[in-house]
């Protein structure tokens, strides 16, 4: 788990495949951050950014004001009207 210091980015990635492991794009594909400890998100379901097919990024920007401790990344996409959630993709710490 990478650590940060609290009011720099954070780079989320992800990347989608299908079933064969062939990269994919989904339809939509959006990015929830969450304290560990805490159901309020500081990042709810914010739309991730295209890298190339399949890739996905989303530059978090962390306050200097942003609590230290652990953030998990989960993720949402939608292809084809099927939507998929995927908890804890990663993680990353933020330290004061």
């Amino acid at each position: 788990m990478d650590t940060y210091k609290a009011g720099t980015t954070v780079k989320i990635t992800a990347t989608i495949k299908d079933a064969d492991g062939e990269l994919l794009d989904p339809d939509s594909f959006v990015v929830t951050v969450q304290e560990n400890d805490s159901d309020t998100p500081v990042v709810d379901e914010a739309a991730m950014i295209k890298d190339s097919t399949g890739v996905y990024y989303y530059n978090y920007q962390s306050l200097t004001t942003t609590p230290a401790g652990r953030y998990n990344e989960i993720v949402k996409i939608v292809k084809d009207g099927y939507t998929s959630i995927k908890e804890a993709i990663g993680a990353f710490s933020l330290k004061s």
